[in-house]
């Protein structure tokens, strides 16, 4: 790979991480926020159908922020690679 290749790859990797941290962080707050409201007792008000749902909701949340967390390392890895 030539040098300007290289610097617009890395500039396009940047450029992801910056989104992708920004949506690590919007998805962590709301995780934490559902996770608080799930013990809270409004969430016992609600039927059991839509506790569930949330249960649910929440279990997913967690998931997508634990990939998102893995594609950000990923990206480092391929950053420092680039650095090099």
């Amino acid at each position: 790979m030539n040098g300007i290749n290289e610097i617009n790859e890395l500039s396009n990797l940047k450029e992801i991480r910056v989104r992708l941290i920004t949506e690590q962080r919007d998805l962590s707050l709301k995780v934490e926020k559902l996770g608080i409201f799930l013990y809270s007792k409004e969430f016992d008000t609600l039927t059991r159908e839509m506790q569930d749902l949330l249960i649910e909701q929440h279990c997913y949340m967690k998931q997508y922020l634990r990939v998102l967390n893995k594609r950000i390392a990923i990206i480092n890895e391929q950053i420092k690679t680039l650095k090099k």
